[in-house]
């Protein structure tokens, strides 16, 4: 994984914030609309399985209402061009 990749990701692991009325059902739906969509990258297996941790972990993050916006979240993840 590039280095750009690596800090850009630090970078979303600073957006963290708190808001408990985050929906789950959202969190699920963004994610599994990521995932689907990694399908359909030209992208090496490496690059794509790190793309799929990241989005776990952003699923995760959700989950928990430590991301305050996660389709941001994902948009950011996703301008990451490895």
């Amino acid at each position: 994984m590039s280095k750009s990749v690596l800090v850009g990701l630090f970078a979303l692991s600073l957006t963290a914030g708190i808001l408990p009325d985050q929906s789950n059902g959202s969190c699920l739906e963004t994610y599994k609309g990521y995932v689907d969509a990694l399908k359909d990258r030209s992208i090496s297996p490496e690059q794509r399985i790190g793309l799929r941790r990241w989005a776990l972990r952003a699923y995760n993050a959700c989950e928990t209402g430590d991301v305050p916006d996660v389709e941001r979240l994902f948009e950011r993840l996703d301008r990451q061009r490895l």
